[in-house]
């Protein structure tokens, strides 16, 4: 897990999120990405990348840190299912492209 947040409120999104990912059974074996992009009067845009491909995107509003532990836990259970269900696809059908990222 790799942690490009910024601010106060990207921080305490990336220890509540890890903290729930830790908790997850299966989390273990896949290497995220939390990136942030704060504004000066909006708050911040928090994204998870896997593969550098984007996952997930949550909005944290500048001044409501109670409102970031419900996204956060959120987010974790998302990716964790999304990145599950995708690691059984890969293994259920077999894709013939050898770019798969289309290059």
């Amino acid at each position: 897990m790799v942690d490009r947040t910024i601010t106060q409120f990207g921080g305490e999104f990336m220890r509540v999120f890890s903290q729930t990912w830790r908790g997850l059974p299966g989390t273990q074996e896949f290497d995220i990405t939390i990136i942030e992009r704060p504004t000066a009067r909006y708050g911040s845009l928090v994204w998870i990348e896997h593969n550098n491909q984007p996952i997930a995107r949550a909005f944290l509003y500048a001044g409501r840190a109670t409102a970031i532990r419900p996204i956060a836990v959120a987010a974790a259970q998302y990716v964790a299912s999304k990145l599950a269900d995708e690691a059984l696809a890969s293994q259920l059908f077999d894709d013939p492209d050898l770019a798969k990222g289309g290059f």
